[in-house]
Order: C-alpha cells, then sequence, then structure tokens
C-alpha cells in the first residue's frame, strides 16, 4: 500500500494509483477541465518507459504487469484517453502518447516490439470503446484511430572506423527503424547524445541527424539529452545546448544544431 503525498490518502492497489497518476498528470499539464492555454500544444507526453526488453515484455518490478499481465499497456493507454477526453482533450491534436523504448536497433526486439503493438492498438480500440459506451460517447475508434509515438534512446557513442554507435546503430540503421515503424506509429528519437570528446566528430553527428529527422516522413522529431549542461561526467555523454555555468546561454552545439537546420532546408528547398 502507498500513499497520496498531496492528501495522505492511502492507495490501496496499482490500478488506483495509475488512475490518479493519470489524471494528477493531466490536471498538472492541461488544468482540470483542460482548458490551460499555458502550453503549446500538442504536447508529447512520456507516459511508459522500456515496456519490452530483449524480445520480451519487461515485468521485473512492474505492479501494473503483475496486476493485469500483458494488458497493463492496454488500461493505463485506455485510461489515459478517457480522462482526456473528460476534459475535452483530442488525441493528435492537444497530446500525444510516447512509449520510450531501447534496443529498437536490434532487428529481432523491433520486430518483437511492433508485433505486440500491433495487438496493443486492437486491444485498446476495443476497451476504450467500451469505456466510451458506459460515458455516453459513440465507441467507433478503430485500431489506426490509436496514435502511439514510440521513442527509441539514442545514446551514442563514437567507433574507431568513425561510425555511430548505439547497440550498436549507424544512421542508416536508424532511417531503417523509422521506416519499419509506419506499420505502428511515428519515431520520436529519444535521449539523444553522444560520448566524444572530438569537436568534427560532433558537428558531424549533429548534422547526419538532423538530416534523418528531416528526410524521413515518419521521423516526428529528436529528443536531446542533456540539453542543459548541469552535471559533470554524464556516463551516456551529452549534447548539450545551454550552459549553466554561463547563465544558460547557447553553447557550440546549440549553433551547429542551428547551421546545421538551415543547412538542411535549404538542400530541401532551394
Amino acid at each position: 500500500m502507498t500513499e497520496d503525498r498531496q492528501t495522505q490518502k492511502p492507495i490501496s492497489s496499482p490500478g488506483e494509483w495509475a488512475e490518479k497518476r493519470i489524471s494528477d498528470s493531466l490536471d498538472y499539464l492541461f488544468g482540470s477541465t483542460g482548458t490551460s492555454n499555458d502550453l503549446i500544444r500538442p504536447v508529447y507526453i512520456v507516459v511508459t518507459n522500456e515496456v519490452f526488453y530483449n524480445g520480451n515484455w519487461d515485468e521485473e518490478n512492474n505492479p501494473l504487469f503483475e496486476k493485469w499481465g500483458k494488458n497493463w499497456l492496454v488500461n493505463v493507454y485506455a485510461e489515459f484517453f478517457i480522462q482526456a477526453e473528460r476534459r475535452g482533450l483530442i488525441l493528435g491534436e492537444d497530446y500525444f502518447i510516447v512509449d520510450n523504448e531501447n534496443g529498437l536497433t536490434d532487428k529481432a526486439n523491433r520486430a518483437f516490439v511492433i508485433e505486440e503493438l500491433k495487438k496493443f492498438k486492437e486491444a485498446t480500440a476495443e476497451e476504450i470503446n467500451l469505456r466510451r459506451q458506459s460515458e455516453g460517447f459513440p465507441p467507433d475508434l478503430k485500431a489506426e484511430d490509436i496514435l502511439i509515438i514510440i521513442g527509441s534512446q539514442n545514446h551514442v557513442a563514437t567507433h574507431p572506423d568513425n561510425k555511430y554507435l548505439s547497440g550498436p546503430a549507424t544512421m542508416g540503421d536508424l532511417n531503417d527503424l523509422a521506416s519499419d515503424l509506419i506499420e505502428v506509429g511515428p519515431l520520436l528519437v529519444t535521449e539523444t547524445s553522444l560520448k566524444t570528446e572530438d569537436g568534427e566528430e560532433r558537428s558531424e553527428f549533429i548534422s547526419e541527424i538532423t538530416s534523418l529527422a528531416l528526410r524521413n516522413k515518419n521521423v516526428i522529431g529528436i529528443a536531446f539529452w542533456g540539453n542543459f549542461l548541469i552535471e559533470e561526467g554524464d556516463r551516456y555523454g551529452e549534447l548539450g545546448l545551454f550552459d549553466r555555468s554561463r547563465k544558460w546561454s547557447p553553447t557550440l552545439e546549440y549553433y551547429l544544431l542551428q547551421r546545421a537546420l538551415y543547412l538542411e532546408l535549404l538542400k530541401q528547398n532551394p
């Protein structure tokens, strides 16, 4: 048994905890009625992290898995969707749900995740329709209406032959990953970092990953790891865009990113 930190009210089950956590998150982001205008919409919300591991469901230390088994992801997504709908929020307009995964550049793991997410979308549409019907909404969702963005963690180190590795991965692997994921949803390249002190490699990496994001139509964006330089010796490395020691002033990487975006957009729209 755990407690709600605000009210000190005991929370008796993982299901109750998930419902409360989702409600609190939506209230924080959008207000209780969904009318808060403080955010640029849509908001990308990482709801789940590392659901799958090495070609299987990650069951370790997951009380939601203990309660619902593999159906836990369906229940969490359906609860999120219904609570958002009660606030007048529209999936794909006001918010997107992100599932952030690791190891998707491994083809066997990727194939497993894609098949599981296909089943998930079918089952989630059915579950949401049951809940919508009980609340007076039309039960007309289909599997293709279940929008989910798949995050792929992309901590990268440089290889002696000057290729970029992430489990391992090259930019071509990331491009293939994005194309394969078209079956289930767009790719958000998350936790993007580079472990190197070589300035030329950093510049080349920023240029290449920017090109990937702008050229592959199934890449929805890049999330950088360590945008703000705070901790020394991050084991993943970072691509810090702002430096705390200099009053959060832009770093060289910030300007390299701006330059890469400009040059790539210029190529596409000469």
